[in-house]
């Protein structure tokens, strides 16, 4: 018996899913190396952070050390009492507990970036954070190729067209593929021969209509879930311009209280020099520069990690490998 050929539509439904089945494989793939590097980048600026931080601290240990040595100084003059030489050192001591737990967070997030990618070259010490310039114009732009370049899309996409093509394929098959075939016959030793055209059609049943019922049901399922990552992505690249904007603009505000803190300590110690001001002063003022020196280094972290998330979802940045 000789099978004949499928009925027609059956090869370009089996061509169309293995097409589209090798395209979501390959979408889901690169998928998984956005999100690599979204990790990258997200423990790369812990690392930054943590650095940074730890800069600001020994410099502040720096400056409670010179102001404990001219307390001392004016002490021995007798300009300044015993007391003003305790706060100094107390102020002084907080400075290097802070200076070495940001050091050892420091080392800790060099661990984990480590860790996490151990092919990456990690050099000893962290890059300085680069200053998160960029036109609100170009940041409305990638907010567009989020959606345009999203291998999630895709892989949604694709998927859903198989399992259209699947429950298409599975349909046909409640006709089932008709045999046609030659059928030779000897009988009585050879004494009578014959040969007959033989033509077979299979009646579908329930178990073809379930197995229909089912992929069509799987492909109706397929496009509810495209229809929910379109709107996932939508509201990530959303997110990530929002995110943005507002990282920039809290990092512009930093900026601006730091130098004003600066030029307040400033006068601060200008005062304390001429004995216009007191010690517990102008050691509130160390103090608040400090932290302001902390603050602008956190806002500028999150506002380039902010713009990277934004490039890295757009695809503007990308792993090479």
């Amino acid at each position: 018996m000789l099978t004949g050929d499928s009925l027609p539509g059956k090869g370009r439904l089996d061509r169309e899913i293995g097409r589209y089945g090798i395209d979501a494989a390959e979408n889901i793939a690169e998928d998984a190396r956005h999100r690599a590097a979204l990790l990258l980048a997200g423990h790369w600026f812990d690392w930054q952070t943590a650095s940074a931080l730890a800069e600001v601290d020994r410099t502040a240990v720096s400056n409670y050390e010179r102001s404990l040595a001219a307390v001392q100084r004016r002490e021995e003059l007798g300009d300044a009492s015993q007391l003003d030489v305790d706060l100094a050192r107390a102020a002084l001591a907080r400075a290097r507990i802070a200076a070495e737990t940001s050091e050892g967070e420091a080392r800790l997030a060099r661990g984990r970036l480590s860790a996490h990618f151990p092919g990456l070259a990690v050099p000893a010490t962290a890059p300085a954070i680069p200053a998160p310039e960029i036109a609100d114009q170009e940041l409305a732009r990638l907010r567009d190729q989020v959606e345009l370049n999203s291998h999630e899309i895709a892989a949604a996409e694709a998927e859903a067209r198989r399992s259209e093509s699947v429950s298409d394929r599975v349909r046909r098959d409640r006709v089932a593929d008709p045999s046609v075939g030659v059928r030779v016959f000897s009988e009585f030793g050879g004494q009578e021969r014959g040969a007959g055209l033989v033509f077979s059609m299979p009646l579908g049943g329930r178990y073809r209509r379930s197995l229909a019922e089912r992929s069509e049901a799987e492909a109706l399922a397929a496009q509810s879930d495209l229809s929910l990552v379109r709107f996932t992505v939508r509201e990530t690249a959303d997110a990530d311009l929002a995110n943005a904007r507002f990282r920039l603009s809290a990092w512009q505000r930093s900026r601006e209280a730091l130098e004003a803190q600066m030029d307040a300590l400033q006068k601060l110690r200008r005062g304390y020099e001429l004995g216009e001001v007191d010690l517990d002063d102008l050691l509130l003022g160390e103090r608040m520069t400090h932290d302001a020196f902390r603050e602008n280094v956190r806002a500028r972290a999150d506002a380039a990690r902010a713009v990277t998330q934004l490039r890295i979802d757009s695809h503007a940045l990308w792993l090479a490998d």
